[in-house]
């Protein structure tokens, strides 16, 4: 059985009216996150370097997406879902709309995949429970505190080559982003500030998978008045592929730092000031008794990675919350605070998640 079919992603919480399971919100996926400054890494004054990016997923978007979600003017999605010709070049049409500075709280979201609800009415339905963008298939960019952008495709196009991987890295080190990652993970419903709200429920999968992303794209923003200050935000984590450029590069000391001495079952390729990692031959989940030999890369480059001092990810800087955001929750904050930290300080693995 592949670990896509594990049926733990089915296992429904709660009972009656308010029984839920992961795949109300979330679809495994091979799944990339990137993190950028709205300053420095703008789509819309890179916009060549970003569609050089949207094409190595335009196949599986072509083939999948059913809806597009797009933001022209501030905070107001334009009421047309269905895609044309024309949308096929989302950032150069972004643009287009905005050729000046007026590009914040704009962005797209191509989605697919839907769960209908059981529910007789829908004023019943709890919040949450119907989902139209569950995926695998999407494609986020979004300008808003700080950009960020999410994509993930089927495992499946991944594992027959679907997903042009030599494209994907080669525009991975185009991107004037801040830094990013990319392999196994969730694809979630996260639609422009509107994300599910069953959190919690991912720490059984963070448990078994423990590499796999699972956390949602809307907690890794940082408020861009903190964008060259690394103690407030960090790289967004480490993936097979993980992409770090500066400041973070730079507050490590710089590529050489970084790179000297590395495990050479770890490649390492550089471009554009960045440096992208890619973490042995393939994906893996961190599924115990399963690529056990891979594992080791990830904690490697942890060690390299790892932040300074008592810089974000900590306690005192608690940035990046996959399992919700309830500070009144101790026990909830340091799973999200091991998770954030677990190839830094391995706590996540040695405790078991709790």
């Amino acid at each position: 059985m592949s670990w896509v079919d594990d049926p733990l992603f089915s296992e429904t919480f709660g009972s009656g009216n308010w029984a839920s399971s992961v795949d109300r919100f979330a679809t495994p996926a091979f799944r990339l996150s990137l993190n950028t400054s709205r300053y420095v890494g703008a789509p819309y004054d890179h916009v060549d370097a970003y569609e050089a990016l949207f094409d190595v997923f335009k196949p599986v978007l072509k083939r999948d997406a059913q809806r597009l979600l797009m933001i022209d003017v501030s905070g107001k999605p334009r009421r047309r879902k269905s895609i044309t010709d024309a949308d096929w070049a989302p950032f150069q049409q972004q643009r287009d709309i905005h050729p000046d500075d007026d590009r914040y709280f704009i962005g797209f979201d191509y989605q697919a995949g839907f769960v209908k609800s059981d529910w007789p009415k829908p004023s019943e339905v709890p919040t949450g429970y119907i989902r139209y963008d569950l995926g695998p298939t999407k494609f986020l960019s979004r300008d808003d505190r700080s950009g960020r952008l999410d994509a993930s495709v089927p495992v499946s196009d991944f594992l027959d080559g679907t997903l042009d991987v030599a494209a994907l890295k080669s525009a991975m080190l185009g991107l004037p982003v801040f830094a990013g990652l990319a392999g196994y993970g969730m694809c979630q419903s996260d639609t422009f500030d509107h994300p599910h709200g069953e959190d919690e429920q991912l720490k059984n999968i963070a448990r078994k998978f423990p590499v796999l992303d699972v956390c949602g794209s809307e907690m890794r923003r940082f408020w861009y008045d903190d964008d060259d200050n690394t103690s407030k935000h960090w790289i967004p984590g480490i993936n097979w592929l993980t992409l770090v450029r500066d400041p973070y590069l730079t507050a490590m000391g710089g590529a050489k730092a970084v790179t000297d001495g590395i495990d050479s079952a770890i490649e390492v390729q550089t471009g554009n000031n960045g440096v992208l990692f890619q973490l042995g031959d393939r994906p893996i989940t961190g599924e115990k008794g399963v690529d056990d030999d891979l594992l080791p890369l990830y904690f490697e480059l942890g060690q390299r990675l790892k932040p300074k001092g008592d810089g974000a990810p900590s306690k005192a800087v608690p940035w990046q919350k996959p399992f919700g955001d309830n500070s009144a929750d101790e026990e909830n904050e340091r799973d999200n605070l091991n998770w954030a930290r677990r190839f830094y300080d391995r706590k996540w693995f040695d405790e078991g998640g709790s």
